[in-house]
């Protein structure tokens, strides 16, 4: 980009409620519209100096040395452990002339067998395939998480089945496209176990059946769920029946104007699995039940 406008973006400041902050240097917050792509134009030249500094002017084997990114997050995929310590070597050539450096305890070589965590979630190859699952770390800290908001809720049971689901669907939202069937029924376990410890301690006298028999209700299925007395609709919901969703290869250089059918397919394909658009009302109206026979809706 034109290097005069990008120097006076870095040098701009942040407006907050009308007044004006200045960038004392340290150039962009994360917030501003360019960040993201300023990163990505930087993570692009990282890519070719990578490539550059493995294969000069040779042909370039691209899964050798190809770079994954997220953010400032990075996955670098290699053929050896020596391939590995050169691109490690090149990377902190990179960031160095910019005034930057890698983690020294994030950063480290591993073998896809063995596997590694990536953005929460954890990568292995098994029998000739990747799996992707939520990682214990992800599992563990996000059950401590939902365990104290249940403890320390101190307003109404309405207002805790409202917070609690809305933690819940946004975990559940974020590792529903890897392999998180335990993942989810160790989180469901933790929570109704959270549930029943605090309602012993609101009702210490009361028997613990009389107490699950106040909170907890069980559908036609057999399924137990803690719920609003008076309002069985309102209940927690339980991540073990989120449906997970395999990705689609997507093309990255499909264009909007030139191929609509697949620009539109992958719209349908959104609106269905993230509940939006037309399929919103009818969700939210038969509560995500089939009108006819009161079973989940499914994607198809």
């Amino acid at each position: 980009m034109d290097k005069g406008v990008l120097k006076q973006f870095l040098g701009a400041g942040i407006i907050t409620s009308g007044e004006l902050f200045s960038s004392n240097g340290y150039g962009l917050s994360e917030g501003q519209n360019i960040a993201p792509y300023l990163a990505n134009f930087v993570l692009d030249g990282l890519q070719r100096y990578i490539y550059d500094g493995l294969y000069g002017s040779r042909e370039a084997d691209y899964p050798d040395g190809n770079l994954i990114r997220f953010a400032d997050d990075i996955v670098v995929t290699v053929r050896s452990y020596q391939r590995g310590e050169e691109v490690i070597r090149l990377v902190k050539s990179f960031v160095a002339e910019r005034g930057a450096r890698i983690n020294e305890e994030k950063t480290k070589i591993v073998h896809i067998d063995e596997g590694f965590t990536f953005l929460a979630r954890t990568y292995v190859r098994k029998d000739g395939h990747i799996y992707a699952y939520p990682s214990g770390k992800a599992v563990e800290r996000f059950v401590s998480e939902v365990h104290e908001l249940i403890l320390s809720h101190t307003k109404s049971q309405r207002d805790l089945i409202k917070r609690l689901n809305s933690r819940l669907n946004g975990w559940a939202a974020y590792h529903r496209f890897s392999d998180a069937g335990e993942a989810f029924a160790e989180v469901d376990t933790a929570v109704q176990a959270a549930l029943l410890e605090k309602s012993m301690k609101q009702h210490p006298k009361l028997p613990r059946p009389k107490v699950i028999a106040r909170y907890w209700y069980k559908d036609i299925h057999g399924k137990h769920y803690y719920a609003l007395p008076d309002d069985k609709t309102v209940r927690v919901v339980k991540l073990s029946e989120t449906l997970l969703v395999h990705h689609k290869k997507i093309k990255t250089n499909a264009n909007p104007y030139t191929e609509r059918d697949y620009i539109e397919s992958r719209e349908h394909f959104r609106e269905i699995h993230n509940v939006t658009g037309r399929y919103k009302g009818a969700w939210k109206r038969q509560e995500g039940k089939c009108f006819y026979c009161g079973k989940p809706i499914l994607v198809d």
